[in-house]
């Protein structure tokens, strides 16, 4: 879509915070415009009430991967966010640019996002669309990371399939803009960055113009797409001299307004130049002075092709103005100038992040302590009634196997590997009085009971920890469990001797309590069992309540509700973590 009052049809798509900020004004003005960014914040920027003119949401694209805002100064990244969004990306700028006379890929050198513009140029290639890179080159103050990523972008996109380059400097912007406050420096900029191209585009419809030999669309459209890396400027001259205009178009290639200094005027290879002046600057002016002017030109140029235009402006008292746009297949001075700071920062940069953090020499102070162990558990770690708190998995089978082999005593001064892997109860007691809501230890049975156990030989485990099922039909349940093994033992955990150094507790015993509880139908033994199980739950060895509250909870809160309730309080997270999934289920 050309708009109206316009030689030539533009679409500029925007990538990066600066190239969606060059669209935005470019649509002000009237042109198709499409932002791409991979920061939601930035494109927000360009809604109504940002600082920016607005540009509508239809016209944003989000191309960030899994949400994430912003390319942090890492155009791989941007690249990467690029080719995953390509098909999007080529639907939106086609739509776009149906017709279009040249397509402006607008973006700020240095940015994460922007210094991904040959990224975008790749994935537009085949697309048959005339590209035409509008880029900003960063200011002297910014970091070597920008600088860095700047030089880079510039060596990709001077091989880029593109129909012109256009290098805008911000740093010469930035000098001769000084006293323009930060609220409007940004809008202000694009502002000047875009005029002196709309203006061009615009020369042929303006009312108060009239064309003694005029600048068209199609020259302005030749000059565009020359090949080379563009200038532009836009001067107010005292007089229509020869010497004045021959010295303005010197002036403006060596030291211009916006782009980056240091063209040489001998590799111009299109020279645009359109003159502006009232009735009677022009009427001072004979026909010789401009072939004179079109003669030293082509000759301080080495043969440039030179596009003229002259207007007369119909308006008094308006000094002449004089509009350049030049074509050059060299890159100005400047630039290298950029890519020796970007190496003298870059570097510098670099050398930092390979330095080593210093490390303090503590000598005694390594190993001073000023806490006991039990003061470093916090209360906040711990589950309480009334309270959700996250349940931790339960250990793992590895964790256990390796618990078994060692001999669970009481916590001492020094640190365990046991305690260091947290499975130790800080603190133990085992003339503690019992957790609240515990049933109190069972008294042990008579000498007569003991006696008769210590005659008969313990039967063997009936199963593997885990491999119980989950109950047991009515023709296993029996009356006749033997529980003489209870009687021995009754005096510390089943199968080991505790406190004191024995063996480890055998998960096969705990599951053959889980088996005899069920089988039997005898309430005195099944309370016996119980008995058993809840006061191992108050251990204090981790390893002997981790197996008995496992077995409880293989029996289920309806007996053990009061045992497990409490062992939702033990230091241990995962004794709690089994209570609580118990007490779930």
């Amino acid at each position: 879509m050309k708009p109206q009052g316009r030689s030539l049809e533009l679409t500029v798509v925007g990538l990066g915070q600066g190239g969606g900020n060059l669209a935005t004004e470019f649509f002000r003005r009237g042109y198709p415009a499409l932002a791409l960014n991979t920061a939601q914040t930035d494109l927000h920027a360009l809604d109504p009430g940002g600082v920016y003119p607005t540009l509508p949401a239809e016209r944003q694209l989000y191309i960030g991967l899994d949400g994430y805002d912003g390319a942090g100064m890492d155009p791989e990244y941007a690249g990467e966010c690029i080719r995953e969004n390509a098909h999007r990306i080529r639907e939106a700028v086609l739509r776009e640019s149906e017709g279009a006379d040249a397509v402006f890929l607008a973006a700020g050198l240095g940015g994460g996002t922007g210094s991904a513009l040959n990224q975008l140029v790749d994935t537009l290639k085949d697309e048959g669309l005339p590209m035409v890179g509008l880029m900003t080159l960063p200011m002297d103050s910014e970091s070597g990371i920008v600088k860095v990523n700047a030089v880079r972008a510039i060596n990709q996109l001077v091989d880029a399939p593109l129909d012109g380059w256009i290098f805008v400097d911000n740093a010469r912007i930035s000098k001769l803009n000084q006293d323009v406050s930060i609220v409007d420096y940004f809008a202000h900029i694009n502002g000047r960055i875009a005029a002196p191209l709309d203006d061009l585009n615009a020369l042929n419809e303006r009312e108060d113009l009239a064309a003694i030999r005029s600048f068209d669309g199609e020259d302005f459209r030749k000059l565009l797409l020359a090949g080379g890396v563009l200038s532009y400027n836009v001067l107010q001259l005292e007089r229509l001299t020869s010497e004045d205009i021959i010295a303005a178009v010197k002036s403006s290639l060596e030291s211009g307004d916006l782009m980056p200094s240091g063209f040489d005027l001998d590799s111009v290879a299109y020279l645009g130049l359109v003159i502006e002046a009232n009735e009677q600057d022009l009427t001072q002016v004979s026909i010789g002075a401009f072939e004179e002017i079109e003669e030293r030109l082509k000759a301080e140029t080495e043969g440039a092709a030179l596009y003229r235009g002259i207007y007369r402006n119909k308006a008094t008292g308006v000094r002449p103005t004089l509009r350049i746009i030049a074509s050059t297949q060299s890159l100005p001075h400047r630039i290298r100038e950029v890519l020796s700071d970007a190496q003298r920062e870059g570097l510098a940069i670099r050398d930092k992040l390979q330095e080593q953090l210093p490390t303090l020499d503590l000598g005694e102070l390594e190993n001073l302590e000023f806490f006991r162990p039990s003061a470093r558990s916090r209360p906040s770690e711990r589950p309480r009634r009334g309270r959700r708190s996250q349940v931790p998995a339960p250990l793992e089978r590895g964790a256990l196997d390796e618990l078994q082999e060692e001999i669970v005593q009481p916590r001492r001064p020094a640190a365990s590997k046991l305690q260091k892997r947290g499975l130790n109860r800080p603190n133990a007691n085992p003339n503690r009085p019992p957790m609240a809501g515990a049933r109190r230890a069972p008294t042990p049975p008579p000498p007569a009971a003991r006696e008769r156990s210590a005659r008969e030989p313990i039967p063997p485990p009936s199963a593997r920890l885990g491999d119980a099922p989950a109950s047991l039909s009515e023709e296993e349940t029996t009356d006749g469990v033997d529980l003489s093994y209870l009687v021995e033992q009754s005096r510390g955990p089943v199968g080991m001797d505790l406190p004191g150094e024995g063996n480890a507790p055998a998960p096969e015993d705990y599951e053959r309590l889980v088996q005899d509880y069920k089988r039997n139908r005898d309430d005195e033994a099944r309370r016996f069992i119980a008995e058993r199980l809840e006061r191992d739950g108050m251990s204090p060895h981790t390893v002997v309540r981790y197996y008995a509250v496992e077995a409880m909870s293989k029996l289920g809160r309806d007996a053990f509700a009061d045992a497990l309730l409490s062992a939702t309080e033990d230091e241990n997270e995962a004794v709690r973590a089994m209570a609580v999934e118990a007490l779930r289920r």
